[in-house]
């Protein structure tokens, strides 16, 4: 779509797609959070989440600057469908884990679900020391 229209007609458009866009990126920041902490000794974890926020850096400076850096020579839609294949490629070793044979499922260490799931990790969140008055949280 012409960038204009984006910011005219289109814009519920623009704004759902956003929204749809940050809704998989959060997903998927979660997925990849959960996946390290399985993968990873304990010891490992500080160096694993550093080279996360590291990826995290170098994918911002790529679709930010680099595509402002790009826009001008090669237009809007060159540089979205770019963007959009290179975040495919990055996506393809993800799809290919074998996480269910590398980490099977262990219903022993599964927490159970329910209602009371996000009450009681808020709960616990709060009663950490330093949290105070967290008592009067809960």
């Amino acid at each position: 779509m012409d960038p204009q229209a984006l910011f005219g007609s289109a814009l519920w458009m623009l704004l759902g797609t956003l929204l749809l866009i940050n809704l998989a990126a959060s997903t998927q920041d979660i997925a990849t959070d959960g996946l390290a902490v399985r993968l990873l000794p304990e010891r490992w974890r500080g160096l694993g989440n550093s080279l996360q926020v590291g990826g995290y850096k170098l994918g911002m400076l790529a679709s930010g600057s680099g595509l402002l850096l790009v826009v001008g020579s090669l237009g809007w839609n060159v540089s979205m469908g770019l963007l959009a294949a290179g975040l495919l490629v990055l996506t393809l070793p993800i799809a290919w884990f074998p996480e269910k044979r590398v980490l099977p499922h262990n219903a022993a260490q599964a927490e159970p679900a329910g209602a009371g799931l996000l009450l009681r990790h808020y709960k616990g969140l709060l009663m950490q020391p330093g949290m105070t008055p967290g008592w009067w949280w809960c």
